[in-house]
């Protein structure tokens, strides 16, 4: 680029285009900063990056740029925030690149100015194949100090990170190179799935804050979170590491070639769930197949004598290094075991977003209160009937109406709403003789789980899923999820939530590689083969369809906004819904075509007081 142009490239997507149709192209809108509005508009879709030169600018001058995704149906999304970007001087030789990235709605516009040095993160082979070195490139994101606004202080900023998601081979070097400045130098930590990553024979932690695997093992699969901090504030930063076996394909295929378990592109995950459920699944259960193994942890505490008559299943247990401790309550003989079926689990880039456990027995229902008032959780999600075909799934923790006691605690429902799939309760927890403050607790009960199998559609559960989001915006504590077991209902649910945060910012979906990552935190999260395949029709669901549920209170001014004609294309909200029904009959049939799930039916979704 010169002194009279910029380049600006922008990834990801609004969320326009989940309902309301595929973006075709994006709008530029930039001005000087003494000059007046311009603007340009870039062909793309959605799944791939988009640039577009923006030329015969004013040498040395600040310009001010938006981003915005423009759909086929002439809507445009939100704007990105504002950058500033400055052209350089005439005399001057350097190159350089603006990189913008349209994120989703209530995010924030990431700004990146790239040199022509190219970043790369080098993979060597290990010792025992020295012959054969390999170079592979990973983006890195770089931002030059004189581009930070004084808004930032001195708090710390990561400068250079790696991409999202980094693959490579067991056997093979990697290097997490980055770059962080603030004032004081903050200090730098890495975690791998929660836990510190420190300096011994397969890691080492630079004094820099750079991160090596000299050779890589399968155990080093996972989420990598650098923390930086100093008295100014406190950033942080994510990269996915995925280790293959040498001698697995980088996609694993079936003879007509379909892909198992790589992450799929949005736009292309319409036809991967049909190839998935043709031939009777065929391919979902050679996925499953895969999937359906947990990582070899300890788990001596969940399996010692005593704690076993605390499981409800013998064979469900929790891993040494990832139970959740409960501490003694002095003055309850009651409250001093530390053991808990209950681990907890993290979200979509959201450390220790949920706590999975299993319902309450008549025996632990006690420990159950002392995980929630120990915890703290502002929610307690069950996805069970106490009973189901008069075989007893969950020991009732709570009273029908009024208060009633749980050893050394005691729980008051302060109100009642029954749906036609869920009830949501309002519990107060307090402990007896403490002057702790009352503790408020929702429990969002789901009951539209039949005992066996999965739920008829995904409607309603994707519906209760909206209702937990809306609760938990900016959640500070764990969200408790229990089913019976507290690993298929519960493993599926967090499965969902996960890869539906996914898509929004990577424009990918992951079930596979999102279950082995539940599974290295609790065993067997997503129990079966109809639950795998379930989340698959969800996340469909979810793309084509959205949210188009409207409460009754809404329901007049709902109709209202439906009927206004859009000023740019002449069609009303209806006719825009009316389109997406041929999509969905392509998702009714290919469920339909497969066996697996019945004809769906619309629910109503009006509440009854009580």
């Amino acid at each position: 680029m010169s002194s009279t142009a910029i380049s600006v490239e922008w990834e990801g997507l609004t969320q326009c285009e989940l309902v309301n149709g595929l973006i075709v192209k994006y709008r530029v809108v930039f001005r000087a900063e003494t000059g007046g509005v311009q603007s340009t508009e870039q062909s793309g879709t959605w799944d791939s990056s988009s640039n577009v030169s923006l030329s015969g600018l004013t040498p040395s001058t600040n310009y001010f740029i938006q981003v915005a995704a423009v759909n086929e149906e002439g809507d445009v999304g939100q704007y990105s925030d504002t950058i500033s970007v400055r052209t350089r001087l005439l005399c001057s030789d350097y190159s350089w690149q603006c990189v913008a990235a349209a994120v989703p709605v209530g995010a924030f516009l990431v700004v990146i100015v790239i040199t022509i040095v190219l970043l790369t993160v080098f993979r060597y082979k290990n010792k025992c194949k020295r012959n054969s070195k390999k170079h592979t490139s990973v983006d890195y994101e770089v931002i030059p100090l004189d581009n930070l606004s004084e808004h930032d202080g001195n708090g710390p900023r990561i400068l250079q990170f790696p991409a999202n998601i980094v693959r490579v081979v067991e056997g093979e070097r990697v290097e997490f190179t980055v770059k962080v400045t603030g004032s004081p130098e903050p200090k730098l930590t890495w975690y791998h799935e929660g836990e510190e990553v420190m300096t011994n024979y397969s890691t080492d932690v630079g004094l820099d804050g750079c991160l090596s695997i000299p050779c890589t093992e399968s155990s080093h699969t996972g989420l990598y979170q650098l923390v930086a901090v100093n008295p100014a504030g406190r950033a942080e930063r994510q990269v996915t590491l995925f280790v293959r076996k040498e001698e697995q394909p980088t996609q694993e295929t079936t003879e007509n070639n379909q892909v198992l378990l790589s992450p799929v592109p949005v736009l292309d995950f319409e036809e991967y769930v049909a190839s998935g459920h043709a031939n009777d699944n065929a391919i979902f259960q050679e996925q499953f197949n895969v999937v359906d193994e947990d990582p070899d942890h300890p788990m001596t505490i969940g399996t010692d004598p005593d704690s076993i008559l605390l499981n409800r299943f013998a064979n469900i247990t929790v891993y040494d290094d990832n139970r959740i401790v409960l501490m003694p309550i002095d003055g309850n003989p009651d409250c001093q075991r530390d053991y808990i079926n209950a681990c907890y689990i993290d979200g979509y880039k959201h450390r220790k977003k949920f706590i999975a456990t299993q319902g309450p027995l008549v025996n632990t229902v006690v420990d159950f209160w002392r995980l929630v008032w120990q915890e703290r959780p502002p929610t307690i999600v069950m996805l069970t009937d106490v009973k189901e075909k008069k075989k007893v799934k969950c020991y009732k923790y709570w009273p029908d109406s009024g208060t009633r006691s749980f050893g050394p605690f005691r729980v008051t429902i302060t109100e009642q709403q029954r749906l036609v799939d869920y009830t949501t309760r309002n519990l107060l927890l307090e402990l007896k003789g403490r002057s702790e403050r009352a503790l408020n607790v929702t429990q969002l009960h789901y009951m539209a789980w039949p005992e066996h199998g999965v739920p008829t559609e995904p409607t309603s559960l994707l519906a209760f899923h909206r209702r937990l989001k809306k609760l938990h915006q900016f959640p500070k504590r764990p969200i408790l999820v229990h089913c019976s077991a507290g690993v298929g209902r519960t493993g599926t649910l967090i499965t969902i939530d996960c890869v539906l945060e996914q898509l929004l910012k990577e424009r990918l979906v992951d079930v596979a590689g999102t279950i082995k990552l539940l599974r290295t935190q609790r065993m067997k999260m997503v129990q079966n083969l109809e639950q795998f395949i379930f989340i698959h029709d969800a996340i469909l669901e979810e793309l084509v369809c959205g949210e188009t549920q409207i409460d009754a209170s809404g329901f007049t001014a709902a109709m209202d906004d439906l009927s206004q004609q859009h000023i740019l294309t002449n069609t009303t909200g209806f006719e825009k819904q009316f389109k997406v029904i041929p999509l969905t009959q392509t998702v009714v049939e290919t469920k339909q075509t497969a066996s697996v799930y019945s004809t769906r039916v619309c629910k109503p979704v009006l509440a009854i007081s009580t």
